[in-house]
This record gives C-alpha cells, sequence and structure tokens, in this order.
C-alpha cells in the first residue's frame, strides 16, 4: 500500500490549486472567490470589523474539508441513506440561497447567521457539489482510503487534502480583495461589486440545481484534453 504523511496530504491539496489542476478546481474557485469578495463588500459598506469577514471564510474551509472528505470516503458512502444527486442538488438550493441573500439588502438581517454557521454550511454545499478530478496525491490518498484496513487514514488525508485546497482558495480570495482595495473600487462602486459577485453563486446553485454543473466542467477542461 503506498503511503502518504498528513503533511503531504495537505500540501497537494495545497500545491494542486497553482497547478496545472486548477483548471479543474475552476468549478469552484470563482465562485469562492465571489463568496469572500461580497462578505468583504459587505463589511465595507457597514465598517465591521475584520472578524466578520475573516470568521466565515475560516468555517467555509472547516466545513468544505468535512464535507469533501466524507463525500469521497467509501466509509461514509456506505451509510449514506441520501443518494449523491441530491444531496448535490441539496448543496445547490443552499448555494442559490447564498447567493440571493448576499445580493439582496436581506442580508443585515441575517448577519449573525451568515458570519459563521452559514459560512460552514456553504463550505459544506461547495464540498458536496465539487467534482475533482483526480491529481496525484489525491490518486494516492483514495488508494489508501479504499483499503479496509485503512479507511480511516484515507479519510483522514482527504480531510487534510481539502484544508490544503481551501487555504489556497482563501489566499485567491484575499488577492482579489486585495486588488479590490488598493483600487479604491469598494468605495465608488460597492453595491454593484457586491451583486455582481453574488450573482456569482447563484448561478452556481442554479449550476447544481440543474444538473448543469457537468456541462461547466466539461467547458473548462475541453481546452486541456486532446
Amino acid at each position: 500500500m503506498m503511503e502518504l504523511t498528513p503533511l503531504e496530504a495537505l500540501w497537494g491539496g495545497f500545491a494542486t490549486f497553482w497547478s496545472i489542476w486548477q483548471a479543474c478546481i475552476m468549478q469552484i474557485t470563482p465562485f469562492f472567490i465571489a463568496f469572500m469578495a461580497s462578505l468583504f463588500l459587505i463589511g465595507a459598506e457597514r465598517r465591521a470589523p475584520a472578524r466578520e469577514f475573516l470568521l466565515p471564510v475560516l468555517f467555509f474551509v472547516l466545513g468544505f474539508a468535512i464535507s469533501f472528505s466524507l463525500m469521497h470516503s467509501p466509509l461514509f458512502m456506505a451509510v449514506n441513506p441520501v443518494p449523491t444527486a441530491i444531496l448535490k442538488r441539496a448543496g445547490g438550493v443552499y448555494i442559490l440561497v447564498t447567493g440571493v441573500f448576499l445580493f439582496s439588502r436581506a442580508v443585515h438581517l441575517v448577519k449573525d447567521w451568515l458570519y459563521w454557521p452559514g459560512g460552514f454550511l456553504l463550505g459544506v454545499a461547495f464540498g458536496i457539489v465539487y467534482m475533482p478530478c483526480i491529481s496525484p496525491s489525491l490518486s494516492k490518498i483514495f488508494t489508501i482510503a479504499m483499503q479496509p484496513e485503512s479507511m480511516k487514514t484515507g479519510l483522514f488525508l482527504s480531510f487534510l487534502y481539502a484544508t490544503g485546497l481551501g487555504i489556497s482558495l482563501t489566499i485567491a480570495g484575499l488577492m482579489v480583495i486585495g486588488i479590490i482595495n488598493s483600487t479604491g473600487a469598494y468605495r465608488r462602486h460597492n453595491t454593484t461589486l457586491r451583486r455582481f459577485f453574488s450573482f456569482l453563486l447563484v448561478v452556481l446553485g442554479l449550476l447544481n440545481i440543474t444538473g448543469y454543473m457537468i456541462y461547466y466542467k466539461s467547458l473548462i477542461l475541453k481546452p486541456f484534453i486532446k
């Protein structure tokens, strides 16, 4: 059985984001950045403390890592009574609802929900709808997870891999927010930018509710497939 240390699993997820495999991760990258940017713009408008922006992002990464690891665990899928297709549609509904709240002024009425448990559940939804390509590191993890004697180890390594991926997503989001902040665009076009970014979440939700996510994945991968 192939070996993989926890640090290698974490680094595998982190490094995969900055490699050719980003073509596959584009399923979620622009939408996660849209979530981060929406939160930043809402916080800037309200002059809220930084924790109101950072906490939901941290909870998102935790929720994403948990659901990603479970969705690809033979242990979990063997006892899960809900078909994967239904889970993906439910995740799409939650993503869509989150996008609508971020788009509208209603977000101010539920800010406490969005700022930590809402972020966690959005991460769970992203982990459910994400259909990963099998990178070398993930291939090793899945091989370990398929062995009866090492299923729990595979589950843990998968969690670390997704955590590394979540860290990279967060860094990419901070880079985009840095551009928005340094150019002062958030002062001049706050509402327009917030609505644009939150609309992207609505699109992601609709893609999963309708089952068209597979076509979006095929579209972004087509240039890399000969």
